[in-house]
């Protein structure tokens, strides 16, 4: 077997799929001279030929699963609730957000707040213990680490100052960089701990994943038409999946499962089934119509029996006849090489409420902000939180995909190569909702094929 010199250039840009085969059908079917570099196009063509003859649908392929459990399970969530538990809580997302700062500037060396000296040009990651403006118009801040706190300005004529005065808030850690006066730093630049620019993997096989939740079984608003077509689609018996249906190998559902029992006034008189066992069983019906070849991961949420505070364990596995994978709240699991972020999201509504620009109508730029902080809910206060001895909110693993869900609008972005979604409701409008002006997007799903690295949306409420 003899190639041409350009038909041996082409060979060697061929992954090693191709090269292989090309070889086989070589070694099958002798060519006479030269191998040129048109025969092995043509060669190629067959490839692609037999491969879509033999398309493997998702039923046979073997699921490709990892979770990692060890992060959080029943023998390191005992807490007492106390204010050196609250302590040691807090040390601990400080320590393991202070080392996910990338990158060092010869200008400004690293210094403790213990180190500060006169006149000194300084880098130091801090915690905000407070903000407020001037009575000269500037910008103050108190920042604190493990060593002491002071006190920084950040002067009212920097480029920074609007974005810092909306942005930056009472608890995020960041990176300050300045000048020392004795008494105070002048701030010149201020940096979050951000993810760091990334890519998703390859995925040879051609599967594809749909992330739902918020599907509030138990509510009197459970869009229970979308959820019929939903299953009908998985089934066969309806064509809204076309092509996709055959595909779909994982469906990652991302909390508030069921509507709940008494999570807020007089939500009684908005369930169709009061009982919490009675609501976990619609929902375990509902999983059950789910071909059995789809891995159906479940994480819980507020409205979940489990503990309200966060991080919340799995829910009971009692309440499921079904082959179901219970995770915590949050959870890291790997989905054929796909590392993925699931969390129901509860910590929306206070980025939401904290930063002017974002809105319910773009949830994912909430969930934008968390990445950016590298923490899930770092606003304390709002959204309840369980002082554990490691915080298992902070995102020191960079997912390929987070998935969020509670303020039940679809949306869908990438921030830095990570992959930024919210994944709906299958609950219609409340009045809750009506009186807040929320419009949730009901039936509307994100499937993603990894293969092709593409999205498709499909609502299954129209």
């Amino acid at each position: 077997m003899r190639f041409t010199e350009k038909a041996l250039s082409f060979f060697n840009t061929l992954s090693p799929q191709e090269q292989a085969y090309v070889r086989e059908y070589l070694f099958e079917n002798p060519v006479k001279g030269f191998v040129t570099a048109d025969k092995i196009v043509e060669i190629l063509k067959t490839r692609t030929v037999i491969q879509q003859s033999e398309e493997i649908e998702a039923k046979d392929v073997s699921p490709q699963l990892e979770f990692f459990e060890h992060r959080y399970n029943s023998s390191n969530t005992r807490t007492t609730s106390s204010i050196e538990d609250f302590i040691k809580y807090f040390r601990n997302r400080f320590e393991r957000i202070k080392i996910l700062f990338s990158g060092f500037d010869d200008k400004y060396p690293e210094v403790e707040i213990k180190d500060l000296k006169e006149k000194q040009k300084f880098s130091l990651v801090c915690m905000v213990y407070d903000k407020l403006k001037t009575k000269n118009g500037n910008l103050s801040f108190q920042c604190e680490d493990l060593t002491g706190i002071k006190q920084f300005i950040l002067r009212k004529d920097s480029p920074l100052f609007k974005w810092a005065s909306e942005e930056v808030l009472k608890d995020d850690i960041i990176r300050i960089k300045g000048t020392w006066l004795g008494s105070i730093g002048i701030i010149e630049d201020i940096e979050f701990p951000d993810v760091r620019p990334q890519s998703l993997p390859t995925v040879e096989d051609d599967i594809a994943i749909m992330y739902i939740s918020d599907t509030h079984f138990g509510s009197k608003y459970l869009a229970k038409k979308a959820i019929q077509r939903l299953l009908d689609a998985l089934q066969g018996k309806n064509d809204l999946l076309g092509d996709l249906r055959k595909k779909i190998k994982y469906i990652m559902i991302g909390g508030d499962n069921v509507d709940g029992i008494g999570i807020y006034p007089n939500q009684e008189k908005e369930l169709e089934e009061v009982d919490i066992e009675g609501q976990y069983k619609l929902f375990d019906a509902f999983l059950s119509e789910i071909p059995d070849y789809i891995e159906k991961i479940v994480i819980p949420g507020n409205h979940d029996a489990v503990r309200r505070a966060e991080p919340s364990e799995a829910i009971d596995p009692s309440y499921f006849t079904t082959d179901v994978h219970l995770l915590p709240n949050p959870a890291y699991v790997k989905a054929h090489g796909l590392l993925h972020l699931l969390y129901h999201g509860t910590s929306l509504d206070s980025y939401i409420a904290s930063i002017p620009r974002l809105s319910y109508e773009n949830p994912v730029d909430g969930a934008v902000e968390m990445l950016r902080r590298r923490h899930l809910s770092s606003i304390y206060g709002y959204n309840l939180i369980t002082p554990l001895p490691m915080d298992f909110l902070v995102i020191d693993m960079v997912p390929h995909v987070f998935q969020t869900g509670h303020v039940h609008r679809v949306g869908v972005k990438k921030h830095r190569g990570v992959i930024v979604l919210n994944s709906g409701a299958f609950q219609e409008q409340t009045p809750y909702q009506a009186k807040q002006n929320l419009i949730p997007t009901p039936g509307e799903v994100y499937i993603f094929t990894p293969k092709q690295k593409k999205f498709f949306k499909v609502n299954f409420l129209e």
